[in-house]
């Protein structure tokens, strides 16, 4: 899948919320860091390359959807009792 049909996909699904392409440092290497995240929840997927498209196409197709508990809440706080005064 090319660059345009990634950003196109994620576009038309509504999952293209943030993407960082961020050039480093030559003297360290060079090459390209690049940040992807979707809308519908806060995971990212992170990818660098020594070209901006390759570093933008493995950010973008390496994230995962995070996995989602399916378990009862925790009660964290007990219920007010009645007789409490609050005023």
């Amino acid at each position: 899948m090319t660059l345009e049909e990634q950003l196109r996909d994620c576009a038309r699904r509504g999952e293209l919320n943030y993407l960082s392409v961020i050039p480093r440092d030559p003297r360290k290497g060079g090459g390209f860091s690049v940040t992807y995240s979707p809308a519908t929840n806060c995971a990212h997927s992170f990818a660098e390359h020594g070209d901006p498209v390759e570093a933008m196409k493995a950010a973008i197709a390496g994230w995962k959807p995070a996995k989602r508990s399916r378990a009862e809440p925790k009660v964290v706080a007990e219920p007010a009792d009645a007789e409490m005064d609050f005023g």
